[in-house]
């Protein structure tokens, strides 16, 4: 199922593959053909008293020169025309190929980056980042190896044989065919033993890169903390384990992969030992020319390559076919909701939840229960609590970042679940604690949610965020890059420019997920003028610990154990809510 799911990406590069299998065909007859030659050299140019004919075989057609010298010539331009047409089709079949196989590389990465897009964020955030990149390049890579090897090898080494065991039957007797041939089914069994083998150590190779890359993706990033706590010593240990459990399988590896070979080449020597005695045998007895002996060994001895390439075959297919298990598992998980499915979303009156629940999966404790609220449209509403206790997950149910467990919510009495996601997205722009900026210039971030603004409308945005100014101090003002994750630039920069981005968007839902909770008090103070510019005129929906952003809200729900506790104005909770007057107190909220 494996092997005929990934044959399948070569459908679309049919007409490819067929011109690259006509190179192959045309190399495997004129390499036939080279090893040909050697007959007419050997029987009738080093020969004297030998005539001047040549029996082409299976053409029942002969030759007759009456010059030693002209045939010799006609050989010799006979050799280098065979060479040159081998080589012009070697090369036709090889660029081809690869050309094939480079677009199949293109194909399973764009796909696997559309799964990323599709699949649901609980699973994208539970799992590894180390592992998904490891499917990515590694896992895509050996199937990109196995698919080319598979049909150049399997096409063009049978072929190769085909047309050498053709010109060596047709030149010597049965007997001496089966004798160098006598240890071919050893080969096939070495190569079924050898693959088995192979299969088994990719599988863990392929899954300790993966721990490997996990490891040191945190470590990287996370450098400053494990130099804080100065466990430079015992994340190197860590590491260096990492390192040692792949040594292991990759050294697995290269011993099924270095074993094979030899042994492919050992049981090709003892083949033609068999075939030179009994060759030998034979032209010492006349019962054969040296000529069709020198052609006969040449070409069993030049079929024993393509034995070994088709060894080795296996071993590439079989790390192949362990890496498409994994990738193929990665894409068949099941997708998120389709994001343009359902009806167009409009926000004109209020948005609603009913007796929602929420667990991330069947056997977690719930986070969310019987959430009951009514948001209406331009009202500034906070949520708090103690951290961990479900505040960011309510607010990731609104763009249906996550879809809840039981219950529903409504924008203007429509159930989102009959909304497609993008429309109510549109509606919506958020600013988080952990602002994500890409690689890319100030200009491209603050423009990612409307990529056709104009220049004028991100400065716009850029003002009214308070990032006018610091963005043109930059080396390059708006087109300086911003770094991985935004790493040239201070926290409060960054902040701004996530502000700016939500700015341009426009959307009538404002999202502030701790937007101000990481920043000193500087630039805390920058940063809130800032928010609250963008929230004016808009439903803003607030999490917060620090009193200053929460409490000019219009309402503020109290949330504890994952159940909405009390809600009311902060004056109203500070006269009878006793968590929020203790939160208050210690400026915790």
């Amino acid at each position: 199922m494996t092997g005929r799911r990934m044959m399948s990406y070569l459908a679309p590069y049919r007409r490819t593959i067929v011109v690259a299998v006509v190179c192959m065909f045309i190399y495997s007859i004129f390499h036939a053909v080279s090893i040909l030659t050697i007959k007419p050299v050997l029987d009738n140019i080093f020969t004297p008293a030998a005539d001047l004919s040549f029996k082409i075989p299976y053409l029942n057609y002969t030759l007759v020169f009456d010059d030693r010298l002209r045939l010799l010539l006609y050989i010799c331009v006979g050799i280098a025309l065979a060479y040159l047409i081998k080589s012009c089709a070697a090369f036709g079949q090889e660029y081809l190929m690869t050309l094939v196989g480079m677009r199949i590389l293109q194909d399973l990465r764009n796909e696997l980056f559309r799964k990323y897009t599709r699949t649901p964020l609980e699973f994208l955030e539970g799992e590894r980042a180390g592992r998904l990149l490891s499917v990515s390049i590694n896992d895509v890579g050996l199937v990109y190896t196995a698919l080319v090897r598979l049909v150049t090898d399997t096409i063009l080494q049978p072929l190769v044989i085909l047309f050498l065991v053709l010109v060596s039957v047709s030149l010597v007797p049965p007997t001496l065919s089966i004798a160098a041939f006598l240890v071919l089914p050893f080969i096939g069994g070495l190569i079924a033993y050898f693959g088995r083998k192979m299969k088994r150590a990719t599988h863990k190779a392929q899954g300790k890169i993966a721990d490997l890359t996990q490891v040191l993706l945190e470590r990287v990033a996370g450098m400053r903390i494990v130099r804080i706590f100065g466990q430079e010593d015992a994340e190197r240990e860590r590491f260096g384990r990492e390192v040692d459990g792949y040594f292991k399988w990759s050294m697995k590896q290269a011993k099924i992969s270095s074993l094979s070979g030899p042994m492919m080449v050992f049981l090709g020597g003892l083949g033609a030992s068999l075939a030179i005695y009994y060759g030998g045998y034979l032209v010492l007895t006349q019962a054969m020319t040296a000529g069709s002996f020198g052609a006969f060994i040449t070409a069993v001895i030049s079929i024993y390559r393509p034995i070994k390439n088709l060894t080795t075959l296996n071993n590439v297919y079989q790390q192949g076919s362990a890496a498409a298990e994994r990738i193929f598992a990665f894409l068949d998980m099941p997708d998120a909701p389709d994001v343009d499915a359902g009806a167009e979303a409009a926000f004109e009156r209020d948005l609603t939840f009913h007796q929602v629940h929420f667990n991330y999966n069947e056997n977690s404790a719930p986070v969310l229960t019987d959430i009951d609220l009514t948001i209406r449209k331009g009202e500034h509403v906070a949520f708090v609590g103690v951290s961990g206790i479900g505040k960011s997950t309510l607010l990731m149910l609104i763009p249906k970042l996550l879809e809840p467990t039981r219950g529903r919510i409504c924008l203007d009495g429509v159930p989102m679940s009959d909304l497609s996601s993008r429309s109510i997205r549109r509606l919506m722009a958020a600013v988080v604690q952990e602002v994500v900026l890409f690689n890319d210039s100030v200009s491209a971030n603050i423009r990612y949610g409307r990529p056709e603004a104009s220049q004028a409308e991100v400065e716009e945005a850029a003002r009214a965020a308070d990032a006018h100014e610091f963005i043109l101090a930059l080396p390059e003002a708006y087109e300086t890059g911003v770094g991985e994750r935004g790493s040239r630039l201070s926290g409060g920069q960054r902040q701004r420019v996530a502000i700016a981005r939500a700015f341009l968007k426009n959307a009538p839902i404002l999202i502030l997920d701790e937007a101000t909770s990481s920043l000193d008090s500087e630039s805390e103070r920058e940063v809130q003028n800032a928010v609250e510019r963008l929230s004016r005129g808009r439903t803003t929906l607030v999490v917060a610990h620090r009193l200053s952003t929460i409490r000019r809200c219009d309402r503020i729900y109290v949330i504890q154990e994952g159940r909405i506790a009390d809600t009311g104005t902060h004056e109203h909770l500070m006269s009878r809510c006793e968590s929020y007057r203790t939160a208050v107190s210690l400026q915790s909220l």
